[in-house]
């Protein structure tokens, strides 16, 4: 039995899972996601330019071997759970990318499939800072995690990175 996880505001193209599922069937990845497009009003605010700029970058998160980001579209057999162990409860944010991350830490694979494309509402700004807050709560914690983790370093890296998400309007 196979799991598929969708962030609740996350909308994937009617293809997504299908990709998901044939990717995973050829290959030997032990999670796979799917591909984050941004939704932007028309015109766009600056709430949803920074939400697109700075979160859920997957396809940079996966190629650094981080984890994944949530928001995505998720695949991944049952038996994962059994290997990698739930979800923490104890996490306000970030729990599924702390999941991901525990996932890599064991020596097993992720990936993602750029064409398996989810749609995902950008936040205009007062939503985007209560945004904001909850995650930098689940960024700390996750810090707490790992040891040698530099929270000022990892900020800094992701704001150097940083390059527009894919963006749809």
């Amino acid at each position: 039995p196979y799991i598929a996880l969708l962030d609740a505001k996350s909308v994937p193209e009617s293809n997504a899972v299908e990709l998901i599922v044939n990717q995973h069937i050829n290959t030997n990845v032990d999670l796979i996601s799917g591909n984050v497009v941004f939704k932007l009003l028309q015109p766009p605010v600056f709430g949803e330019w920074v939400d697109a700029l700075v979160f859920v970058r997957v396809k940079e998160v996966v190629e650094a071997q981080e984890g994944l980001p949530g928001n995505s579209l998720w695949f991944f057999h049952k038996n994962l759970l059994d290997k990698i162990g739930p979800f923490r409860k104890d996490m306000r944010s970030g729990a599924d990318t702390e999941w991901s991350m525990r996932l890599w830490k064991q020596g097993l694979t992720l990936n993602y499939v750029p064409e398996a494309i989810v749609h995902y509402r950008a936040r205009e700004f007062g939503p985007l800072l209560i945004k904001a807050r909850r995650t930098g709560r689940g960024h700390l914690q996750l810090a707490k995690l790992r040891p040698g983790f530099n929270v000022l370093k990892w900020c800094a890296s992701s704001i150097i990175k940083m390059r527009p998400a894919s963006i749809r309007y």
